[in-house]
């Protein structure tokens, strides 16, 4: 299941219309016709808890990012065009996707780089 970190920032125009209440103050609400347009959707994560704790939205940060969310798409070409959305409506600066892999499918990686890495010749200091 592709899952995708998605981080993004605000322009200061966009953040004077979300604090003055002249646009829809609920992001989730506002972009989740364009996500299920593009073939996504916010995930329902579920933490082992008592009580579990239960996740399905996106966050607002204070750091690098205003806008923290993990989302699934099919395949990169929609995660790409769901970026490009957002952008071209130029109430964000930034807009960074990473692709996220289960622990499962690291653990592969792994397993293929460690045969693939006696092939590597890495750069070394000349003496």
């Amino acid at each position: 299941m592709p899952v995708y970190l998605i981080q993004y920032s605000y322009t200061p125009e966009a953040w004077r219309a979300l604090v003055t209440g002249t646009a829809e103050r609920d992001r989730h609400k506002a972009v989740e016709p364009l996500l299920r347009q593009c073939g996504g959707r916010f995930p329902r994560l579920t933490f082992d808890g008592d009580p579990p704790i239960v996740i399905q939205d996106k966050f607002v940060a204070f750091g690098e990012s205003d806008v923290v969310a993990i989302v699934y798409f099919p395949d990169n070409e929609r995660a790409a065009a769901f970026a490009m959305c957002v952008l071209a409506g130029g109430a964000v600066t930034s807009f960074k996707t990473t692709p996220l892999l289960s622990l499962d499918d690291a653990i592969k990686a792994m397993g293929v780089a460690g045969q693939a890495f006696p092939a590597y010749s890495p750069p070394q200091r000349k003496p």
